[in-house]
């Protein structure tokens, strides 16, 4: 089966963070958030992978295109506009070449088994099958859906606490060709919004394949990005499987590292009186200044630290310092170094 990422929206709720790159392109645990995704994608056997890019993502497609191989190959697929997650369908539709697809955005890392996925669909069809995953309602902002088993009755965009069920929409889906034709012909369209409350009712069906409880991180807001970052350092996301092991390493220059777990890139140079209280993240190229203490913290790549500065809960950087640092596929992230308190390992 082939998938989709849906990686050409907006970031106008990550602020400064987005001025720089896409937020596809936003580090977590010093990768980009997007090749998480290509991994998860793969590692469920997916065959081909397809990324929508526009004039203002075309990053992306620096990033993403080196990472496919022959057992499954990345591409891109050019939008000249925005046109939402229903616009990317239609206007990709033969992409699908007549087949069901596996479509997820790229800015959420999600512990959903795509696999089970794909065969909850296989074994259950429908127009769309929607991952779901418990959530609270009183605390959760997204889409839930009310079911009769594998069958979806009714589909709630963003409901709020009002919700009368559990299930939270993971925004992993897996897509039949014959839903495309109940989107608009032209323009923008949110396919949650506009398509999926409706799609029970529409002579097309809707099923869910129920993870369970599973962790899942939107990293489209700056606190939720934080979180992102500080939950895979701290071993409770599904990307901390994929960070380097411990290792007794330290900064160039000597900085102490007083408790741990504290991730740090390559080239990071700290000065010996700088104090880092993990979990925090040390991005590629960082410069830490004198008597600086930085807790539970990310540093973005190419940052400078000032001496004297105390950084708490926080996420530091400069939109010029990240150009250019999250295009390296072939390097960002290898060499990383994973160190527990003091120094030691975790």
């Amino acid at each position: 089966m082939k998938a989709l990422i849906l990686a050409n929206g907006r970031a106008d709720r990550l602020g400064p963070l987005s001025l720089a790159a896409p937020k596809a392109l936003l580090p977590v645990a010093n990768r980009p958030v997007i090749w998480y995704v290509i991994q998860s994608l793969r590692e469920a056997g997916v065959e081909e992978i397809a990324v929508t890019v526009g004039p203002r993502t075309r990053a992306i497609a620096e990033f993403v295109e080196p990472l496919g191989g022959p057992a499954c190959p990345v591409r891109c697929l050019w939008e000249r506009r925005r046109t939402g997650t229903g616009g990317a369908l239609r206007d990709h539709l033969g992409y699908m070449e007549g087949e069901p697809i596996v479509v997820v955005p790229a800015d959420i890392i999600a512990g959903v088994d795509i696999r089970a996925l794909v065969r909850q669909h296989l074994a259950h069809p429908a127009s769309v099958t929607v991952a779901v995953a418990r959530q609270d309602p009183a605390r959760w902002d997204g889409d839930f859906l009310v079911t009769d088993g594998p069958v979806v009755t009714e589909y709630l965009f963003k409901p709020g606490a009002g919700a009368p069920t559990t299930l939270g929409s993971t925004g992993a889906w897996v897509v039949r060709p014959d839903v495309v034709p109940l989107i608009p012909r032209t323009g923008f369209c949110d396919f949650s919004a506009q398509v999926l409350p409706g799609l029970p009712g529409a002579g097309r069906s809707l099923g869910a394949y129920d993870a369970g409880v599973v962790y899942q991180r939107d990293v489209g807001v700056p606190q939720r990005y934080w979180q992102g970052n500080i939950e895979a350092v701290s071993g409770s996301s599904p990307a901390s499987r994929y960070l380097p092991g411990p290792s007794p390493a330290a900064p160039r220059g000597g900085a102490t590292v007083v408790r741990g777990p504290v991730l740090i890139a390559p080239d990071v140079t700290a000065h010996p009186s700088a104090r880092i209280y993990g979990p925090a993240v040390l991005g590629r190229g960082a410069v830490i200044g004198a008597h600086t203490s930085i807790v539970s913290s990310v540093v973005l790549p190419g940052a400078e630290v000032p001496p004297y500065s105390l950084l708490s809960g926080s996420v530091f950087g400069t939109a010029h310092h990240l150009d250019g640092a999250l295009l390296r596929p072939d390097t960002a992230g290898r060499a990383d170094r994973l160190v527990g308190a003091a120094g030691g390992a975790r």
